[in-house]
């Protein structure tokens, strides 16, 4: 797994933002890595809370974290088996943009995380949030690798 924090951009209303970039490759067919981004009980599981989303363009819903924030989620793309994207924002307003590409390696899957934050919003607590969540990930995959194949 790899964790990066990208460059700060300067925005013209004086505001910064960041990206913080991880990446993940999970040893399980393309179809279930999907299924696991996708679908709202299996996305529970592995972003750690609660997940109350329907994943298609325009669905809004929220999704509990592990650490017990609420964040309030509107989905921006879905690319089937290729890309999901959302805002999402916590009961601060804290609005970021999230990116979650898969790239499929062989017979395994890349996972790749992008989340654009405002820079007053914590980078290392999302650093530390999707470090969690993609662990919960493999370990699940790991866990039904026998099953899918």
């Amino acid at each position: 797994m790899e964790y990066h924090e990208g460059d700060r951009t300067d925005h013209l209303d004086g505001s910064d933002s960041i990206r913080v970039e991880h990446e993940i490759e999970l040893d399980a067919p393309l179809d279930d890595v999907w299924a696991a981004l996708t679908d709202p009980s299996q996305l529970a599981e592995w972003l750690g809370g609660e997940v109350d989303l329907e994943v298609r363009p325009e669905a809004a819903g929220h999704v509990v974290g592990d650490d017990g924030a609420r964040y309030d989620v509107l989905v921006t793309d879905v690319d089937e088996h290729r890309r999901v994207a959302w805002h999402w924002w916590d009961d601060q307003g804290a609005l970021s943009s999230v990116e979650l590409t898969l790239e499929p390696i062989g017979e395994a899957v890349r996972l790749r995380v992008v989340e654009t934050l405002v820079v007053a919003a914590d980078v290392t607590a999302c650093a530390r949030r999707w470090e969690r969540a993609t662990s919960r990930l493999w370990g699940r995959v790991a866990a039904h690798a026998t099953s899918w194949r």
